[in-house]
């Protein structure tokens, strides 16, 4: 079976590939995108197994045609893409590695129709939210006993839900990880600057992402005028004696998700609002429908 012809990828392929990646360059931990603002694919195309003698994790028992589907291809920015194929670092990045960060990576979008396969498709109208009924699951967590069948709070959170389906994926991650950087720092609120050095981000590029969050109401930057312009992630008013008058849907999720060992993307993706019923301990929070 051993083979030494490198064929050309089918289109179809390319489509899947980039649909699957999310905008996001499969190397783990990087944020790169690799469609530009004017629809340019600046991303490359990787061969986990190369289908070439020689060539970086070349496997003999891989036909020609099996190296150009897509189970061996991955996108990745140009940079990671050039140390993924280096010779010299082949020992760094073994196929068991690129594979787990492949299957990793794609997991996260393969639910989502891509604007590349339907080009002026709306990617976010293709998951419909599953709504609280009771609050039990995020009522134990915040040990607050008034939150259960509250309605006050399940319509404020129904609402986050429809506005998070709304958003596109990018500003929704956005709103999560600067949450979490908010969490670790212990701050409800960040300056601009810290937000720009921190996910090495352009001006344009938060003033485009916040134009998001405010219009779907999640969101704000607004000016103190000792600090400076502050980002701020505000929803709903909780029905909670004692609580903020403004809360952070994003930080229920991280702390519902941390009490109940629950993937943060059942929310974020699956838009499955319906595990909040769910209290820590009790079976199904992973395998809720």
């Amino acid at each position: 079976m051993d083979n030494d012809t490198r064929l050309q990828i089918k289109t179809k392929t390319v489509k899947k590939l980039f649909a699957y990646s999310g905008n996001q360059c499969a190397f783990e931990d990087c944020r790169a995108f690799l469609v530009d603002d004017g629809g340019t694919m600046v991303g490359k195309i990787a061969h986990i197994r190369s289908p070439k003698k020689g060539g970086p994790r070349y496997d003999k028992n891989w036909t020609s045609e099996q190296c150009r589907h897509q189970d061996n291809l991955m996108v990745l920015c140009g940079p990671h893409h050039d140390a993924v194929d280096d010779e010299d670092r082949v020992e760094d990045f073994p196929t068991t590695l690129l594979e787990s960060w492949k299957q990793k990576h794609e997991a996260r979008f393969k639910k989502a129709e891509s604007a590349l396969i339907a080009r002026y498709a709306d990617i976010t109208a293709t998951i419909e939210p599953k709504y609280p009924k009771s609050l039990r699951g995020l009522a134990e967590v915040y040990a607050v006993e008034e939150m259960v069948d509250c309605l006050e709070d399940i319509d404020g959170i129904k609402l986050f839900a429809d506005q998070l389906a709304a958003l596109p994926h990018d500003a929704r991650g956005f709103a999560f990880e600067v949450t979490k950087r908010m969490r670790r720092l212990n701050k409800t609120e960040l300056l601009v600057s810290d937000v720009l050095r921190a996910f090495d981000m352009t001006q344009d590029d938060l003033r485009e992402i916040m134009g998001l969050l405010e219009e779907h109401q999640l969101g704000e930057a607004e000016q103190d005028w000792e600090r400076g312009w502050l980002i701020k992630i505000v929803n709903r008013h909780p029905h909670r004696i004692g609580f903020p008058r403004q809360c952070n849907p994003f930080e229920e999720i991280i702390e519902y998700c941390e009490a109940t060992g629950t993937d943060p993307n059942r929310f974020l993706e699956d838009l499955d609002f319906s595990l909040y019923d769910i209290p820590p301990g009790e079976s199904g929070a992973e395998d809720s429908d």
